[in-house]
Formats: structure tokens, C-alpha cells, sequence
């Protein structure tokens, strides 16, 4: 959204970390929004993204993975900041996704000893938002029978979204 306004030199993430940049539920009160659940978000959602596709982009990680570039441009139209003919010259989606890469990101300074505060007394090093950055690295951190429940689960609450194919995390 902001790519005019840093370049990568002086970029915000050198400083503050990637959650840093981005406000996070976690903080928000949401002690007087209705219950919905999971399930309810999900298939409103893809009803309202296949109806209203200016207003939801559902984004898979294994898609952004397979294609960065094809799906960095999705996002910067669907953000109404799409590409222009001069930044497509120069490959500056190309050059985000460096930048933004996994690689580059967890070997920034701020994210090796960095600290996030999300508040009063939660505070979490940066270093524990990076793994490997891989599809399916889930099965180097759970146990197969948790992986079979989470796949299970998440078929049953994904179920008629068209947003799930295949096992999530095998």
C-alpha cells in the first residue's frame, strides 16, 4: 500500500518487525460484537468474496508460495494500489517479495533480537514468529494424530467454502 512512500533501505520493517506494522485482533475489545463462528465467517465470507470480489480476497499459502508474483499483484489490485506500467518495468512486485521474503525478513536485525509488545504483559521475541517458512513444516512441530485432528476439524469448518482441497498440513 505504502510501496511510494520507502524504499528498501529505509523500509519501517528494518525497525519495528513485520507485527509491528500491521495492528492484530488480539488487541482489539470485541466484547460487544455478536458471536459468530468459525464456520459462519468462512462460508459468508466466500459467498461474499465470489459475489463481491472488491470487498474479500481469501489468500492460500501454498498458492502465494507456488506463485508470489501472480498473487502480490492480486493483492495490490484487490488493495486498489495495482502495479503501474512504470513499477511492472522495473519489477518492483518482484523486488516486494524479496524484501518481504522469508529469508530476508527472519535474518533482519529486529527480528534476531528484537521484541514484540502486544501488552501491558505480553511481550514475545521476534525470532518465535519465524519456523522455516515452508508448506507442510506443521509436521515437523505437531504429532500426526494432532495433524489428523486439525485436518479434520478444518474440513468440517471449511466445508462447502471452496476454500480446502487435500490434507492441510501433511
Amino acid at each position: 500500500m505504502n510501496r511510494s512512500l520507502h524504499d528498501f533501505a529505509s523500509h519501517p520493517l528494518h525497525n519495528i518487525g513485520p507485527h509491528g506494522c500491521f495492528p492484530i485482533l488480539d488487541t482489539h475489545n470485541f466484547s460487544d460484537c455478536p458471536l459468530v463462528t468459525l464456520k459462519h465467517f468462512i462460508r459468508l465470507g466466500s459467498l461474499l468474496s465470489q459475489e463481491s470480489p472488491d470487498k474479500i480476497l481469501f489468500l492460500k499459502y501454498e498458492d502465494l508460495k507456488r506463485e508470489p508474483t501472480v498473487y502480490v499483484k492480486r493483492l495490490a489490485r484487490f488493495l486498489g494500489r495495482p502495479f503501474t506500467i512504470e513499477e511492472e518495468r522495473d519489477d518492483v512486485a518482484q523486488k516486494i517479495i524479496e524484501f518481504c521474503s522469508f529469508e530476508n525478513l527472519s535474518n533482519l536485525e529486529i527480528n534476531k533480537s528484537g521484541v514484540q509488545q502486544f501488552r501491558t504483559k505480553l511481550a514475545i521475541e521476534n525470532t518465535n514468529f519465524f519456523r522455516k517458512g515452508e508448506v507442510g513444516d506443521g509436521k515437523n512441530h505437531l504429532t500426526n494424530e494432532m495433524i489428523e485432528r486439525i485436518d479434520h476439524i478444518t474440513q468440517q469448518k471449511f466445508n462447502g467454502s471452496g476454500l480446502i482441497s487435500g490434507e492441510l498440513l501433511k
